[in-house]
């Protein structure tokens, strides 16, 4: 486990695991809605202020369960995910959990030694098609949501966004300035703070986001569906510099799932998806890591071993995080 090539400086290192069964797809909206109607609505996803989603975007007009009831869920925060897996595990009799960091990585990387893990879940090496044919990140939101538009001269295919062709990639330049209703210096033509843009972003939000169907895109080494984009997924480990490395030493199935173990530089690198990256907005509160990149992320979050987004471990839900679970057969009394 630990990073491949261009990654933060998280040190390569090996994990002991046990066996353990973990979902084929992220838990999707009509599968989280069978938890709501049974547990109450109480536990529906919402937002945080920043993401402007004050009620669930299920009441939401735009929002169509025809279309999205075989997306992933969103905007459901720890607490609510964690209510889903108890749960499930009283009705299924097995012990249900989110992945821990290690079991999710063992997932999307598959069975490969130490100093061969896939880079990707499809293998080490990635081209343009793969991109476009194997994930669902932030340029699938530019293309499907731009329109055609000439500004002082200029052509844009798919306004308001800006994509930009790479020899491997694409990416959408200004997405985050759209997102965030701020200018952006590089795009003089396109007034990412202007009502006009708002508005093709607020009306992303209120659908739901663009995420895609779970198993729209090949699997995995391990089978499993969208390790790699349409929506971030909740693990079980908070976010630690030095501590899970001494727990892997001498633990199978080492999870820092303790906020008991963090330090105050722990605290202070969660980076709580504000713009800065780790340690920018997490104001030291606790943060859990998510995996596994989104259709909001550009396509370097959808590597395998990447671990520099985490998220508050709290009620809070996010416009780009879902999670998917995992089962361990119960021990007998």
């Amino acid at each position: 486990m630990g990073p491949g090539r261009g990654s933060r400086s998280d040190t390569r290192h090996s994990v002991r695991l046990g066996e353990f069964y973990i979902g084929r797809n992220l838990v999707t909206n009509a599968e989280y809605k069978l938890f709501c109607d049974a547990a109450g609505s109480r536990h529906k996803p919402g937002g945080n202020r920043r993401d402007n989603v004050v009620a669930s975007y299920w009441d939401s007009p735009d929002f169509s369960w025809a279309e999205k009831a075989n997306h992933p869920v969103l905007f459901v925060g720890y607490n609510q995910v964690t209510a889903y897996c108890q749960w499930v595990s009283a009705k299924a009799g097995w012990n249900v959990t989110l992945p821990s960091e290690a079991q999710w990585e063992r997932a999307a990387r598959g069975q490969t030694k130490t100093g061969e893990e896939f880079e990707y879940t499809w293998g080490n090496e990635t081209s343009a098609e793969d991109y476009e044919n194997r994930l669902n990140y932030n340029v699938l939101c530019a293309v499907k949501n731009g329109i055609s538009r000439s500004i002082a001269g200029n052509t844009y295919p798919w306004w308001p966004f800006i994509v930009e062709k790479r020899q491997a990639s694409s990416m959408a330049s200004n997405f985050k300035g759209v997102a965030y209703g701020e200018e952006d210096e590089r795009t003089p033509d396109i007034q990412e703070s202007s009502d006009e843009v708002k508005a093709v972003w607020s009306r992303i939000m209120r659908r739901g986001g663009y995420t895609t169907p779970v198993g729209s895109y090949p699997p995995g080494p391990s089978g499993c569906f969208d390790m790699a984009g349409n929506a971030f997924e909740w693990t079980r480990d908070f976010y630690t510099i030095a501590w899970y490395l001494k727990l892997a030493e001498k633990t199978v199935d080492p999870c820092v799932d303790d906020v008991n173990m963090l330090t105050d530089e722990d605290r202070k690198s969660g980076s709580d998806g504000m713009q800065g990256g780790p340690g920018a907005g997490a104001g030291g509160r606790p943060t859990k890591v998510i995996r596994g990149g989104s259709w909001y992320a550009n396509e370097g979050s959808c590597k395998t071993h990447r671990r520099t987004e985490t998220r508050a471990a709290g009620p809070a839900g996010y416009h780009s995080v879902g999670f998917r679970v995992v089962a361990t057969i119960k021990s007998k009394a």
